[in-house]
């Protein structure tokens, strides 16, 4: 089946979930509805059966991956970093050349930060990059709207939790349709 190259696509896709960790986490704006929306990515991703990576900004002083995060993506490969963006951590790319992921999904804290620069980086590595807005988020709104003016402006892909799972789940009818449902009612 012939797909518009801005599609997502569940062959080649992987989710990349940047610093949901304890001490950042604490201090984000609106945590709850994150919380909520990349924990239905996760599952959506989980049910398409389309790999996680989760990465560590200095976990030494920021803590682990919040448990609620940690335990949904139990096989995710974990990658710690000192850098903002996660393209510094050559295991991480060279585990998205192994499994021939091209088209990266993103979520996470900060916006404006790690989020932003890993997107940058990202796209500059010619992966394929969509930002998850309702599943991003910054100590203050201001910051997180403007990290994602700034994307949108360098044409990165800005969508939304609903709008990536249906991308990727390509037809109704089938069991993970089902399962998709149920996740964003």
């Amino acid at each position: 089946m012939p797909y518009h190259q801005v599609l997502l696509q569940p062959s080649g896709c992987g989710l990349l979930i940047i610093d949901i960790q304890e001490k950042l986490f604490n201090v984000v704006s609106s945590r709850d509805q994150l919380l909520k929306n990349v924990s239905v990515l996760i599952r959506g991703f989980q049910t398409l059966n389309i790999p996680a990576f989760i990465t560590e900004q200095y976990p030494k002083g920021l803590g682990p991956t919040i448990p609620n995060i940690r335990n949904q993506c139990k096989n995710a490969e974990v990658f710690e970093k000192l850098s903002f963006s996660c393209c510094t951590v050559e295991k991480l790319l060279q585990s998205f050349r192994n499994r021939k992921i091209k088209q990266i999904v993103l979520c996470g804290i900060e916006t404006h930060i790690c989020v932003w620069q890993t997107a940058m980086d990202l796209k500059a590595l010619n992966f394929s990059v969509t930002v998850v807005s309702d599943a991003v988020s910054s100590r203050s709104q201001i910051n997180r709207h403007t990290a994602l003016e700034r994307m949108r402006q360098h044409d990165i892909k800005v969508s939304t939790v609903e709008t990536v799972l249906f991308e990727l789940l390509e037809k109704a009818g089938t069991e993970a349709f089902k399962t998709i449902s149920a996740l964003v009612k």
